[in-house]
């Protein structure tokens, strides 16, 4: 038996394929290939090698190197033990500034004011209110503006009421 070099093309993909085939003649050895044969080349024998186990064996480590002996530094004595030293821990605190509006707090101690003493300060406490409107927070300047006008709407009364009152005892006289 002999050795041939069988070249080709793969049937399926038509990629170029080499086989080495052993048979007893070149025409043998292009009907064992399973590929369309372009040629067929006597060769030499495969080198046979050895088998290699699929297993592979540990690597063969290297010893630890030998650690040097070292003569000890006299040490002092161990310290007796201390009772653990804690930090205290801290506390976050957030602290939000709620915001104010001073000119809202004045509308409306100038409202109540009006309410029970004179209407001047109802006038004040209205157009500070309308002022204090266009800042935040508006709650007590919303208030002073409400306070306000149901102030004028008391004093519109009082006036009527008092008016009517006087043309009636006028006009009775």
């Amino acid at each position: 038996m002999a050795w041939f070099n069988v070249t080709g093309r793969d049937r399926g993909t038509g990629k170029e394929v080499s086989q080495l085939i052993e048979a007893n003649t070149a025409e043998e050895a292009a009907a064992r290939a399973n590929f369309d044969v372009d040629d067929v080349q006597p060769t030499q024998p495969p080198v046979q090698r050895p088998q290699v186990s699929p297993v592979h064996p540990p690597p063969i480590q290297p010893p630890p190197p030998a650690t040097p002996v070292y003569p000890q530094p006299m040490m002092p004595p161990p310290m007796p033990p201390q009772a653990p030293h804690y930090m205290p821990q801290q506390q976050v605190v957030n602290v939000y500034a709620q915001q104010t509006n001073g000119l809202g707090t004045f509308a409306f101690i100038m409202a109540l004011l009006g309410l029970f003493t004179c209407p001047l300060f109802t006038v004040i406490g209205f157009f500070s209110g309308l002022i204090a409107l266009g800042k935040e927070p508006r709650g007590l300047a919303i208030a002073a503006v409400i306070l306000t006008i149901i102030e004028f709407v008391i004093y519109l009364l009082i006036i009527i009421f008092f008016g009517a009152a006087i043309l009636a005892s006028a006009s009775s006289a």
